[in-house]
């Protein structure tokens, strides 16, 4: 019967869709991460440091502090301020 797919089509077709998707994904990554690449991070300052410590930590801010981090040890090299 020509409109069933066999197992071999069915497990191609899916392969195949997968592969799709994580094309799509590894490029949304690599997208994401150029644009973290061109973003700069600006240390806090005192005032902003001082207002922080009187007020309950912010999760989601603390977080992404430490991916910025992260983020320019692993790139050290092209991420550094001269001098």
């Amino acid at each position: 019967d020509e409109g069933r797919e066999s197992a071999f089509e069915r497990r191609s077709r899916r392969a195949d869709e997968r592969a799709v998707r994580d094309k799509a994904e590894a490029e949304a990554e690599t997208l994401e991460t150029n644009l973290q690449a061109n973003e700069r991070f600006v240390l806090p300052s005192g005032q902003e440091i001082e207002a922080e410590g009187q007020a309950a930590p912010d999760m989601a801010l603390m977080m992404q502090r430490i991916r910025e981090v992260i983020r320019v040890l692993q790139n050290f090299r092209e991420l550094r301020d001269e001098g």
